[in-house]
């Protein structure tokens, strides 16, 4: 037996939770949630949960609404009457007739996928999401498989400005966390980076 993927977490309605959310554990959603959760197993947003922010996971059962950006190494499927604004970046996507989505959907290479597996592989749930470079490569590594030249290029740029900026001062005055409220996401961080150059 599995203990790793048998567990399944339930966060029920009447909750709300901010910030971020590690787990090597299946997760079930009938709540409100705004931050990043990662799962290296299955996520389950019911229909009356909203959730913002990021999700990284293997698999996504959505009923609810989703407004941020999914990165999933298996399967997402939207379900009837669920909502979706952002990104989807997935190896299968299947959805019903009465879906809401504003969405742009990237099925990555095998290679990429691997790549990711591996990455979520090695988490280790005694470190912050926080502080977890981890969430970072998932990220950069399911969107170098659809950036122009321009955009890899951009932001190879902001990574170097990240690890320089993180090298040069331990305090440094950028963020150490994104403010959902304002509606960025965590993938956008690279963007705010290079407005400050």
């Amino acid at each position: 037996m599995n203990n790793e993927t048998e567990l399944i977490i339930k966060l029920p309605s009447q909750l709300f939770i901010e910030g971020n959310f590690k787990t090597y554990h299946s997760i079930n959603i009938e709540s409100n949630f705004t931050g990043v959760l990662l799962s290296k197993n299955k996520v389950i947003i019911e229909p009356n949960s909203t959730f913002e922010g990021d999700i990284i996971c293997s698999n996504l059962d959505l009923s609810g609404k989703i407004k941020g950006n999914i990165f999933c190494t298996g399967k997402v499927h939207a379900k009837e009457n669920c909502e979706v604004i952002g990104n989807i970046y997935t190896c299968r996507f299947e959805n019903d007739e009465t879906t809401n989505l504003e969405c742009l959907i990237t099925v990555p290479k095998t290679i990429v996928v691997n790549k990711i597996k591996s990455i979520l592989k090695e988490i280790d749930l005694n470190q912050k999401l926080s502080t977890d470079d981890s969430l970072l490569k998932i990220i950069e590594w399911f969107k170098k498989n659809q950036l122009s030249v321009e955009e890899k290029k951009e932001l190879e740029s902001s990574q170097k400005v990240l690890d320089s900026a993180s090298d040069s001062k331990k305090d440094s005055d950028l963020p150490s966390s994104v403010d959902y409220n304002s509606g960025d996401s965590i993938s956008q961080r690279i963007s705010v980076l290079n407005l400050k150059k």
